[in-house]
């Protein structure tokens, strides 16, 4: 049984125009202006990013609405490609291809708040778009400093994304109303050189939870500090924006992990916990999956694993979560999704170029999305390509047919 709260489903703030533009990263805690303007307003509270467990609707935001008729705007799952490849998706059966798009170059991720997402695009490109997830034009583009190698973001707030910097010490916040950034200095949590590693990213209010790795940076060897999580919070003022969490110790102190974590990190904002997955390879035991408490930042063992390498994960609810896991097993790299928590439910397989980790949880819709990317061989004859959907509570598959939409799949995101 998962040891967590129940959950139910909300809406988010409506999508704001905005003006294209550039802007760079800028130097740690300084603001670029566009326009004239130099502002580093705080994210709005009660605001989640990714898979939120209590759903509910922060209090300073809308329901997305029509510009004329105040009605709902319809929901979307946008799907993200490798080479910068973008798809809008009905987020309702039958899930049918509305719209695509080409955005250019290599990318990592996509995040969604309301019907704005941010599409990261890593080293060359070094680049984050914000886009319309109805039209998948794109509204602004941001461009990072050369180099940097951003990875993933995570919306903070109604206003504010915070970009992740592999190559730099500092994460990015974009200020979206006024279009400028600045920078979030993670030097004092690095190790000796001087490069945490930042990686993945999720908020909770006005807070965000960034993984950094903290490894030798040319080698990947572990570092005697070891991985942990960074916590921010755009309330405080410039400057004083990294959290210590354990100020009776010296330095500014992150919250110890016990490897290195990846993946998503579902959070429970209402009932104060974070959850992290740390894959090792299998032959190293296949890792372990951690909650955070986020009021005292201790750090306990989540009761998720079977044996397997540890994947990606979305929590359903008190009882529920979908689990992928990895072996060495089959014509590829084996992806094994699964429903844990009752049943028995079925496993779904597959067999790629490399592990799936990603996956989409829409509580409206009580749907889960899979992205898969495999090809059919002869040795791999059961491929079954496209974005696989599936009942989240039940794990009955939702739709017969995986969705083509005419590339491979690396992430998916809700956006509603």
């Amino acid at each position: 049984m998962l040891a967590l709260p129940g959950c139910h489903g909300g809406t988010a703030s409506p999508d704001g125009g905005l003006d294209a533009g550039l802007a760079d990263g800028g130097d740690p805690d300084s603001a670029t202006p566009h326009d004239g303007s130099v502002t580093d307003a705080p994210a709005s509270d009660g605001g989640t990013d990714g898979d939120t467990l209590d759903g509910d609707t922060p209090p300073d935001a809308a329901p997305d609405q029509d510009v004329d008729a105040g009605q709902a705007q319809p929901a979307r799952l946008i799907v993200l490609g490798p080479d910068g490849e973008v798809a809008s998706l009905s987020a309702a059966a039958p899930h049918s291809v509305v719209t695509s798009a080409d955005l250019g170059g290599v990318a990592s991720s996509v995040t969604c708040r309301g019907l704005r997402c941010v599409v990261v695009h890593p080293s060359p490109v070094d680049t984050v778009d914000l886009i319309d997830a109805l039209s998948l034009s794109v509204t602004r583009t941001f461009t990072l400093a050369t180099g940097a190698d951003p990875r993933f973001a995570a919306w903070v707030g109604d206003d504010s994304v915070v970009v992740t910097q592999y190559e730099r010490a500092s994460v990015v916040v974009i200020d979206v109303p006024s279009l400028t950034t600045t920078s979030v200095n993670l030097t004092a949590l690095a190790d000796a050189d001087g490069l945490p590693e930042a990686g993945r990213v999720a908020s909770c209010g006005t807070r965000a939870y960034v993984q950094v790795a903290r490894v030798e940076h040319d080698s990947g060897a572990e570092s005697p500090v070891g991985p942990a999580l960074v916590v921010i919070d755009l309330s405080l003022p410039s400057g004083s924006r990294v959290v210590d969490v354990d100020p009776m110790t010296a330095g500014v102190q992150g919250v110890a992990l016990g490897s290195r974590a990846d993946f998503d990190m579902p959070v429970d904002c209402a009932g104060r916990r974070l959850y992290v997955a740390e894959p090792r390879p299998l032959f190293s035991g296949g890792g372990a999956y951690q909650v955070v408490d986020l009021d005292t930042f201790e750090v306990s063992a989540f009761p998720f694993t079977n044996g397997a390498q540890v994947g990606g994960f979305v929590v359903v609810d008190a009882v529920l979560g979908w689990r992928i896991t990895h072996t060495d097993f089959g014509p590829g790299a084996s992806s094994h999704l699964e429903l844990v928590g009752a049943g028995p439910f079925s496993t779904y397989n597959t067999f790629s170029g490399r592990y799936v980790d990603e996956l989409a949880l829409d509580r409206v819709e009580d749907l889960v999305f899979f992205p898969d990317p495999c090809t059919v061989t002869p040795a791999n004859q059961g491929c079954e390509r496209g974005v696989h959907v599936f009942h989240a509570h039940s794990g009955d598959v939702a739709s017969d047919d995986p969705i083509d939409v005419g590339f491979d799949a690396i992430d998916v995101a809700v956006a509603r």
